[in-house]
């Protein structure tokens, strides 16, 4: 799919070079073909535009330009298609740019960012930006002022190749229906992205009757709109594939339920932070929905939004073939959490609609966040795999041991020990939905925590520790032993996702307090804790895991030899597969 992002970053363009320099570029041949290459100029002409390919046209122009003639003869091929992002920002420096660089290359740039477009104005009445720039097709114009841009976006009408245009104003966007209007006018356009940080809503819809229609395929509303601005352009994109708007507001005033918005081709929506109620976005959304593939929103200040069943009706009916739904809802907890009305009907989040579509609902807790404290509700996609195990585990395997439902997320958990709050914070979660995984960060381990965790959550299928710093003590009183004791009758985990780990105790602990664990997947800082948590894993005789995987940044095969040997020496009737992609070594055992 067509994107902005591809001439919005500086990034490298995948070019085939046989075919663009298949005349002029061969390599320079020897009179041995078996003779070393000892000048740099003697490496193939391919070679180096795929090195020149990876920068700007401006550094390319003043460091290769008068080296030598065969570095000026590379550079100034009329095949060599040039991107110039870097042009310089002072008056008197852009004007040498502009004469020297921009105008005896126009016919070879691809890809221009002015970062004061105010410069190029003064300059385009001599020279001005026409067919000439036959092959420009991403232009980006940043800290443009609002008049500049309604005088200036006329002249590029005649561009032949222009497909994606990035604009960013320097002060008010007072009518964005006017900009966005011009913008419908350019011919070629597939993108279009326009910012600005100051604006004025539109509170009315302009009269456009003899608008044309844009090919415009995505388009990113980078700026504040609301309902009466999208009413305005959305018409008159009939090939709109990818919507994305940074925050939309409600209107002043009704809007017709019955005015066309003509977007039939629409796959993807995404809205930053949407300030509509509910009422009012089952309205337009319904409007363009029908191939909708992919919303992202988050939205704002209706709990309306944390209605379940109301979603599923809207998404079944409206969104048949929505694949990915992501959404989440800010709520602020002053003082103790209470049971609201709209909670009792959140834990609809998890029926069958939702698992069936692999829609994982998440509660998030930063208990560093106070006050008040806040608690976000959201779904998520959860079709990657838990641990990306695809490579030796099969498909039914992983049916049987990822089954997650809802999860809760605890951020910057600091708590020494638990506490009468946090009790009460976590019991409320609790009862809002059958929490079946824990993802938790600790700035510093606590057993006592985690237990307590543990005990409060007995629904848990899965947890994901990240630890930031371990504690050194680790002693426990009577009575707190006593309850790790019963833990492991009580927790039905069977994963266990480490993103850090600083003693192999820790690893011992998640063991023995999850008897019923069959899969482990932890992040080592080297081989040598790599080798003590697999020689910990074959002591544990009753242990019934199946999975290992292992992150190490140093991974290599040398590794998988002293595995296989140190697990054929302590467990030579076990049979088990292993295998390393990249940095990661993934290792099964065959059921007892």
């Amino acid at each position: 799919m067509y994107s902005c992002d591809q001439y919005m970053k500086p990034v490298k363009r995948h070019l085939s070079v046989d075919r663009l320099w298949e005349d002029d570029t061969k390599r320079p041949r020897t009179s041995n073909e078996n003779e070393r290459v000892t000048f740099i100029e003697h490496l193939s002409n391919e070679l180096f535009y795929e090195i020149f390919d990876y920068l700007d046209g401006r550094d390319l122009f003043y460091a290769f330009s008068n080296l030598n003639l065969h570095f000026e003869s590379l550079i100034m091929s009329s095949k060599f298609r040039l991107k110039l992002h870097h042009c310089a920002s002072h008056q008197e420096l852009f004007d040498q740019d502009y004469q020297q660089i921009i105008i005896p290359n126009k016919h070879r740039i691809i890809s221009l960012h002015l970062w004061t477009p105010s410069q190029l104005l003064t300059n385009v009445v001599l020279h001005p930006i026409d067919s000439s720039f036959s092959r420009l097709e991403a232009l980006s114009l940043h800290g443009i002022k609002f008049k500049q841009v309604t005088s200036f976006l006329p002249c590029l009408t005649s561009l032949p190749s222009l497909s994606s245009l990035n604009i960013c104003l320097n002060d008010v966007l007072s009518n964005s229906s006017t900009i966005y209007h011009l913008l419908f006018r350019l011919p070629n356009l597939k993108c279009s992205k326009l910012s600005a940080r100051r604006y004025s809503l539109q509170n009315f819809i302009s009269n456009t009757s003899n608008q044309p229609m844009t090919s415009i395929k995505q388009l990113i509303i980078d700026h504040p709109c609301n309902l009466h601005g999208l009413y305005d352009i959305l018409p008159f994109t009939p090939k709109l594939r990818r919507l994305q708007c940074e925050n939309l507001f409600p209107t002043y005033g009704n809007i017709s339920k019955e005015i066309p918005l003509n977007i039939f081709n629409l796959t993807y929506c995404s809205i930053s932070l949407c300030y509509l109620k509910f009422d009012e976005f089952e309205i337009f959304i319904k409007k363009i929905s029908s191939q909708l593939r992919v919303l992202c929103f988050n939205p704002c200040s209706d709990i309306s939004y944390l209605d379940a069943d109301r979603w599923e009706r809207l998404i079944t009916k409206h969104m048949p073939l929505l694949y990915t739904f992501q959404f989440k809802y800010h709520d602020a907890v002053f003082g103790y959490f209470e049971i609201q009305p709209y909670h009792l009907f959140i834990n609809r989040f998890t029926s069958p609609f939702w698992i069936e579509r692999k829609w994982l609902f998440n509660i998030e807790i930063d208990f560093n966040h106070w006050s008040p404290l806040e608690i976000i509700f959201s779904i998520q996609s959860n079709r990657k795999r838990w641990d990306n195990t695809d490579f030796i585990v099969t498909e039914q395997e992983c049916m049987n041991i990822i089954k997650p439902i809802s999860q809760l997320t605890v951020h910057e958990c600091r708590i020494p020990h638990p506490a009468q709050w946090f009790a009460h914070y976590i019991r409320f979660v609790s009862s809002l939905a059958k929490i079946t995984c824990l993802h938790i960060e600790f700035k510093y381990f606590s057993i006592v925590v985690l237990v307590e965790f543990l005990h409060l959550l007995p629904h848990l299928d899965s947890l994901t520790l990240f630890i930031h710093f371990s504690n050194q003590n680790m002693k426990l009183t009577q009575e707190q032993n006593n309850t790790i004791r019963a833990m492991p009758t009580m927790n039905q985990i069977m994963k266990i996702n480490v993103e850090q780990v600083f003693d192999l105790n820790h690893i011992d602990l998640f063991i023995d307090l999850c008897p019923r664990i069959e899969y482990i997947n932890i992040q080592c800082k080297d081989y040598i804790q790599l080798e003590s948590i697999i020689r910990l894993v074959l002591t544990k005789n009753n242990c019934n895991l199946q999975f290992l995987f292992f992150s190490i940044p140093i991974a290599d095969d040398e590794m998988v030899q002293k595995i296989k040997a140190i697990i054929s020496s302590e467990q030579s009737a076990v049979s088990f597969k292993i295998q390393r992609i990249s940095n990661k070594i993934y290792l099964q055992w065959e059921k007892h």
